[in-house]
């Protein structure tokens, strides 16, 4: 009687066990970045080794974005900001308007991309990767743009870097 009351429990103590297993590996693995947000940091580009740099004032908005395009809107104290690629579209645009005196200045930079849908697991789904072709922009305050990483994935780690003048005068 002993021997079948082993047998019969074996059967359940293996469903409880993987039962648990599973609730452990499904708790947080996409809490954090189930979309791909992209993490664009701030640079100076004048001196000799690049410093991070932040702006009194900034308004990021995307250009021909549908909905409501604005991600940052007169941030004080920006060092870096997530900018979201487009999954309809192979380009994606920004314009930056920085709050100066005595008037408003703007630069704008477009992306270039592939989108491409990538399986991330079970408990993610689908997120993208977007493969950068080229990146183009206005020089009024933006000197350069630099991919850290390509294709831009979900990771929390920079993935763009924006390198600025440190005024309007120093435009090439």
């Amino acid at each position: 009687m002993a021997q079948s009351r082993k047998k019969n429990m074996t059967p359940l103590c293996s469903l409880a066990l993987l039962t648990i297993l599973l609730a452990c590996c499904n708790g947080t693995e996409c809490d954090d970045y189930r979309t791909t947000l992209p993490l664009a940091e701030f640079y100076t580009a004048t001196g000799g080794t690049p410093q991070a740099v932040t702006f009194d004032s900034l308004t990021i908005a995307g250009i021909d974005a549908p909905s409501d395009s604005l991600l940052a809107d007169n941030v004080r104290n920006i060092q870096q900001a997530r900018l979201p690629m487009r999954i309809d579209s192979h380009t994606t645009s920004y314009a930056l308007v920085y709050a100066t005196s005595p008037k408003l200045l703007a630069d704008t930079v477009t992306f270039d991309c592939d989108p491409e849908p990538y399986f991330a697991s079970a408990a993610c789904g689908v997120v993208y990767h977007y493969h950068v072709k080229s990146v183009t922009h206005t020089s009024l305050l933006l000197d350069s743009v630099v991919c850290l990483s390509n294709p831009l994935t979900n990771t929390p780690l920079p993935g763009i870097r924006l390198y600025f003048h440190t005024s309007p005068e120093q435009q090439p």
